[in-house]
């Protein structure tokens, strides 16, 4: 539960209420046990992404396409050199081309795998530099969305705690069902981290305790990214969920079955920070979001005219 209040609202019986902003309270002589508060139309969101339906085991898929490979500036570098030709023309072997177009995907640098044609964030790459790490926090809200790997290490592991290699690949292996696959997909989201930005520069999203070129613990940072990264964030949500208005109370929790991350919750951004950057870019860029943050209400919202290649175009001139 993060308070969200949408369960308060909704019950007609008035049997819901919060004693304080983490503390909720049930009337069980009003409680008519109508469940409409679980249900995602009217209710708790998370309970909804928690549900295990159709038989489903909810194992993560789709793992095991990195084999061991992680995404790295120099792979950035090639596809913007050899671009349609990358998988014919790349020094790169066979297997690490696979990996790489499937990171491209994931990271948004491409449209498709068989096309291999160019978004507007390889543009941004080419104009930031392949180094750059406002780049890779683009890239990381990106993954934190598209890539299973990635968004399950962002959801299930909170900020600031290191976690051992050995304790995350046993977490990992409740929803990978292959042992091998499991290694492999742990192994690639390492080599993620240490051959980028993302965990080697002077301002990583996740600090790694090496041992030689072993990684031996991950701990998860909470950054404040530059406020076009945050609005880029913004409208990939509204991409993925179809919606042009959210709360701050509902981009402060995820879950690896919910349809995206917000940027508050992937960079790990304190609540009042977060509406100061909505505040900013609502002041500068009344066109792209408007918010209210007015008597205990908060709403981001997005203008439906505009594209989330518009937000990198600002990106582009920023």
């Amino acid at each position: 539960c993060v308070a969200c209040g949408t369960c308060e609202a909704e019950c007609r019986n008035g049997a819901i209420s919060f004693k304080s902003k983490t503390r909720i309270k049930i009337d069980e002589t009003n409680c008519t046990h109508c469940l409409k508060c679980h249900l995602p139309e009217y209710g708790c969101l998370r309970f909804y992404s928690k549900r295990i339906t159709r038989g489903s085991s909810m194992n993560i898929s789709g793992v095991g396409k990195y084999q061991n490979f992680g995404l790295q500036p120099s792979w950035i570098s090639i596809l913007s050199n050899k671009r349609e030709n990358f998988r014919l023309e790349s020094p790169l072997g066979p297997n690490q081309i696979q990996s790489a177009i499937s990171w491209f995907i994931e990271a948004g640098l491409i449209v498709d795998g068989k096309s291999l044609r160019p978004t507007r964030l390889l543009a941004v790459a080419e104009n930031l530099g392949f180094e750059s790490i406002m780049l890779w926090q683009l890239i990381w809200i990106r993954l934190a969305n598209n890539s299973p790997i990635v968004k399950w290490y962002i959801c299930q592991f909170p900020l600031n705690v290191p976690t051992k290699t050995e304790t995350l690949e046993s977490i990992l292996s409740q929803r990978v069902i292959s042992p091998a696959t499991c290694l492999a997909a742990s192994k690639s989201f390492r080599n993620l981290l240490k051959n980028s930005p993302l965990g080697a520069s002077d301002s990583p999203l996740v600090c790694l305790e090496m041992k030689g070129k072993t990684v031996k613990s991950l701990t998860r940072l909470s950054v404040v990214p530059p406020n076009l990264v945050v609005l880029y964030g913004l409208y990939l949500m509204g991409q993925l969920t179809k919606r042009n208005a959210f709360t701050v109370r509902e981009m402060m929790s995820a879950d690896f079955e919910m349809p995206c991350v917000s940027p508050l919750y992937t960079f790990g951004i304190e609540p009042s920070e977060f509406q100061r950057i909505c505040n900013g870019l609502s002041s500068k860029y009344p066109d792209f979001l408007s918010v209210s943050f007015t008597l205990g209400l908060d709403e981001i919202r997005l203008n439906v005219q505009k594209t989330i290649d518009e937000v990198l175009d600002l990106v582009l001139t920023f």
